[in-house]
């Protein structure tokens, strides 16, 4: 998992809070966060990300019902 999202009722006060102390002070999951941006821009490289995102996600999807 790259980014975790803070969505509807998870983004409340205390939870940005610790994900923003979490990304500004804890250095290695700022060298994991970091690696993990890398894969990700290599498995979808520089130019039609959307579409290999969504290649990627089907795959996946594909993989796991199996």
């Amino acid at each position: 998992l790259v980014v975790t999202e803070l969505i509807q009722h998870q983004l409340t006060e205390d939870n940005l809070r610790a994900a923003l102390t979490r990304l500004l002070a804890d250095e290695q999951y700022k060298t994991s966060l970091r690696a993990d941006y890398a894969s990700l821009w290599h498995s979808l490289g520089s130019s039609h990300a959307s579409s290999n995102a969504a290649t990627e996600i089907i795959a996946v999807a594909t993989k796991s019902r199996k």
